[in-house]
């Protein structure tokens, strides 16, 4: 925003519409130019993380796509989850990190073999041993991506009890 403006009321009403940064006028070339600079480095970063974010969202559903049992569970789980977290109190990067919990806890499904995942019948003590690792299969996963931090416990510990 470029504003003549000085006032904090003024930068805060501002930011509150949704800027991003401020520049007083009359405008510095070379202030304008490095904050320009500086935001579209921001946005390629976010941009970046987004796709990070995505290309796991789309594995979860493919790992869930493989048990044909869960069809639709994800989803499910993940407006279950939100739903509940807002009943509770819950606001914000809460109710978010339920969300995404919902849709990313089974990701470490990914390296349970088929023949456990589709096994018609009851699995045997190793092929449960070899299911319930999946929950740290998925924290380990997830775990490079900071914007998935608060996720992390709800992935790691879905199974728990």
């Amino acid at each position: 925003m470029i504003t003549g403006l000085a006032e904090k009321e003024a930068r805060i009403e501002g930011i509150e519409a949704g800027a991003d940064d401020f520049l007083n006028k009359p405008v510095d070339s070379q202030e304008l130019f490095a904050r320009v600079k500086s935001l579209l480095k921001l946005k390629q970063f976010t941009d970046e993380l987004e796709n990070a974010e995505t290309v796991l969202f789309s594995l979860a559903l493919g790992v869930e796509a493989r048990d044909p049992y869960t069809e639709g569970h994800c989803s499910r789980l993940s407006n279950y989850a939100a739903h509940l977290g807002e009943a509770m109190g819950l606001q914000g990067d809460d109710v978010v990190a339920l969300r995404r919990g919902g849709v990313l806890h089974d990701i470490g499904k990914i390296a349970v073999p088929d023949a456990i995942l589709r096994k018609p019948g009851p699995l045997d003590p190793n092929e449960i041993k070899v299911l319930r690792r999946h929950p740290v299969t998925g924290e380990q996963i997830c775990q490079p991506l900071r914007t998935l931090q608060r996720v992390l416990p709800i992935i790691r510990h879905h199974h728990e009890h």
